[in-house]
């Protein structure tokens, strides 16, 4: 179970000391708990995803700086990090493109949005969780995804995904957006194209945690979080 990932994790730290608060678009990744559905996932990280952190099970975006979505067993949750999330310790990445931040937070309030007043509704993927452990290596092809979703929620069908599938969704309609921009703006976008570059269902948190670790160069580990506060 004890790979390179948890021998690097012994020597991870923030390049500078946290402070400030949660920003939209950050991307927060949970530690386990003792909870029955967070040791599942563990187990199941452990043992499919060979050489990864399998502790880092669950994933979410912030919406603000004390909100979060977030899929779990309910669907898609717009959750409080000093109320509703404050017993959970997070890990923190942020991107310095803030426009494709943003445009990933207002993916997830679209969502949101979608999710409260369309017919259909955004459920939780428990086989598509399962199957983003065995580390897929499926790379992006579409490029309208954010429509097909829409279309169904207003048709009445359900969309099921997973919590680290929402996130790089998020990222992922921000980046084909982006790609409007003008070039000033967007000439730096290959790269995080590049970093996304597989199909939102096949990150697991344990997998989508590894790539911000070791993508500093577009990423930066901020720090770890807990009820408001870093740790």
């Amino acid at each position: 179970m004890f790979g390179e990932s948890y021998f690097k994790e012994l020597f991870r730290k923030p390049a500078t000391k946290p402070g400030g608060p949660i920003q939209p678009g950050d991307i927060l990744i949970k530690h386990v708990t003792l909870s029955g559905i967070g040791l599942g996932i563990l187990a199941g990280q452990a043992v499919g995803s060979a050489g990864l952190d399998a502790r880092w099970v669950h994933a979410g975006i912030a919406t603000s700086h004390d909100m979060i979505a977030e899929m779990d067993g309910h669907g898609l949750q717009h959750n409080c990090l000093a109320t509703t999330d404050r017993e959970f310790k997070y890990r923190v990445f942020r991107t310095a493109h803030r426009n494709v931040a943003i445009g990933a937070c207002e993916t997830a309030k679209m969502l949101l949005g979608f999710h409260a007043n369309a017919k259909g509704r955004l459920t939780y993927s428990l086989s598509g969780a399962a199957k983003s452990i065995t580390l897929s290596t499926n790379k992006v092809s579409n490029t309208d995804r954010i429509n097909k979703i829409l279309d169904a929620l207003l048709s009445g069908r359900d969309v099921s995904l997973f919590c680290s599938e929402l996130v790089v969704l998020c990222y992922l309609v921000a980046l084909e957006q982006s790609s409007l921009l003008p070039r000033k703006q967007g000439a730096s976008l290959p790269a995080m194209s590049q970093f996304f570059a597989y199909e939102p269902k096949e990150y697991s948190p344990a997998y989508l945690h590894e790539m911000l670790c070791d993508g500093k160069s577009l990423f930066s580990y901020v720090g770890d979080y807990q009820g408001m506060k870093w740790l």
